[in-house]
């Protein structure tokens, strides 16, 4: 097994595995000592790109959906496992490995397409899990930003922010005035709290 790990046609998904654990191990240190590695990149985003919506290459690869330092958790592990099943697979049928320049690029493509995968169920479910655990009125006060469709009554649009310990946190967000609207990328007021969605005003610098 350890042979096969450290097969020159493995090196890489090898290296990717080991980096993963590399970063588990720096979380455990980090939260012994009350840190968390993950949270202190929480606010690194994929770089913001006009037109890089759900739908185009930032949102295909989730890297709009996930924190940086998450994505590349998951990609590491997507990345070192599609690689090490490809020369599993070709060890079977053919009794080698596959050339380095077949199975890496092959398993960066399956890391990114498993990643996105993850990036777009996380995108879907996590503002619904961080939001059901705020309290009423906890971060009243808060400006927040819209990041995914525009605002208006009726028919909220995802918003995010962080808190005064820097973690991330995502909501879903209406305008308190039905006559209002917000797109992406506008700034906002959390005013109040109905159910799972946040009422918004405009914000303002001065």
């Amino acid at each position: 097994m350890l042979s096969f790990l450290l097969a020159h046609g493995n090196v890489w998904f090898s290296a990717g595995l080991a980096l993963l654990l590399l970063l588990a191990l720096l979380e455990m240190l980090c939260l012994i000592f009350g840190l968390n590695l993950l949270a202190l990149f929480g606010d690194v985003d994929g770089p913001e790109i006009a037109g890089a919506g759900p739908s185009g290459l930032l949102g295909f690869t989730g890297l709009k959906s996930l924190p940086f330092a998450i994505w590349l958790v998951f990609f590491l592990g997507t990345f070192g496992l599609s690689g090490l099943i490809l020369n599993t697979l070709s060890s079977t049928v053919v009794n080698g490995l596959l050339p380095l320049v077949i199975s890496v690029p092959v398993a960066i493509a399956g890391g990114l397409v498993i990643t996105g995968r993850i990036g777009r169920l996380w995108h879907k479910w996590l503002p619904q899990i961080q939001t059901s655990a705020l309290g009423a009125e906890s971060f009243a006060g808060q400006v927040a930003r819209i990041t995914v469709g525009t605002a208006s009554k009726g028919s909220p649009a995802e918003a995010t922010f962080s808190d005064e310990f820097g973690q991330k946190h995502f909501v879903m967000v209406e305008p308190a005035d039905e006559h209002l609207s917000f797109s992406q990328h506008s700034q906002v007021i959390l005013v109040d709290k109905h159910q799972s969605i946040w009422m918004v005003i405009p914000y303002s610098e001065h």
